[in-house]
C-alpha cells in the first residue's frame, strides 16, 4: 500500500541500534532488563505488522509498539524510543480502521507526555513530539486514502473499458443483424413451380 511497511522496520532497527549504545544498555540485570524487554517488544511488534495482516494482530502490535516505545523513553530518556511512537502512529493509520486508529493515536500522545515529563523534557520537545506523532498519523492516513482512491479509480477504469467493449460488441451485432435483414429483403425470393 505504501512504503511504511518497508520503512517501519528500518526505523525500529535504528531505534534498537541506538538503544544498545545508550545508558542503561539492554542487559539481563537491573534496568537493562526493562530496556531489553522493550526492544524485544518493539522488534516483535514490527515483525508482526510486516508479516501478518490481521486486524486483531495489528491492534495488538500497534499497542505493543506504543507501550514499549513509551517505556523505552522512560528507561532511556535521551534515547530514540520516541521514534517508535511515530512508527506506531503511522502503522495505526495505515492498517487499522479509523475507529481504532484514532484512539491509538490519542493513546500514543497520552503515553508520551508523562514519560517526557519524567525525563525532564522541555515543553517545546514535548509539543514537537506530540505534533510529530500527529503528523506521522495524518500523512500515513492520507497515503492510505490516496492508495485506496487509486485502486478504486483503476477498478472503475477496468469496468468502463469492459462496458465499452460490450457496447462495441453489441453495436457490431446490431450492424450484422441489419445487414442480414437488408440482404434478406433485397434478395428475390424463389418459389419452385
Amino acid at each position: 500500500m505504501t512504503r511504511l511497511p518497508r520503512a517501519g522496520p528500518v526505523v525500529i532497527a535504528a531505534v534498537a541500534a541506538i538503544s544498545v549504545a545508550e545508558q542503561p544498555a539492554p542487559s539481563l540485570s537491573g534496568i537493562g532488563i526493562g530496556v531489553l524487554l522493550c526492544l524485544l517488544a518493539l522488534v516483535g511488534a514490527t515483525i508482526a505488522l510486516v508479516r501478518v495482516s490481521d486486524p486483531r494482530i495489528d491492534l495488538a502490535a500497534v499497542s505493543a509498539l506504543i507501550l514499549s516505545s513509551a517505556a523505552l523513553v522512560w528507561l532511556q530518556p535521551g534515547g530514540a524510543g520516541m521514534a517508535g511512537l511515530f512508527v506506531a502512529a503511522a502503522f495505526a493509520a495505515i492498517r487499522l480502521p479509523h475507529g481504532l486508529s484514532v484512539p491509538l493515536l490519542l493513546g500514543a500522545g497520552a503515553a508520551f507526555v508523562p514519560v517526557a515529563i519524567y525525563a525532564h523534557g522541555s515543553g517545546g520537545m514535548i509539543a514537537g513530539t506530540e505534533l510529530g506523532i500527529a503528523a506521522f498519523y495524518l500523512l500515513a492516513r492520507f497515503a492510505r486514502d490516496a492508495a485506496q482512491a487509486h485502486e478504486q479509480a483503476k477498478r472503475l477504469l477496468l469496468e468502463l473499458e469492459a462496458s465499452r467493449n460490450a457496447e462495441a460488441e453489441a453495436a457490431a451485432l446490431r450492424e450484422r443483424s441489419r445487414l442480414a435483414r437488408d440482404m434478406h429483403e433485397s434478395s428475390p425470393t424463389r418459389c419452385p413451380v
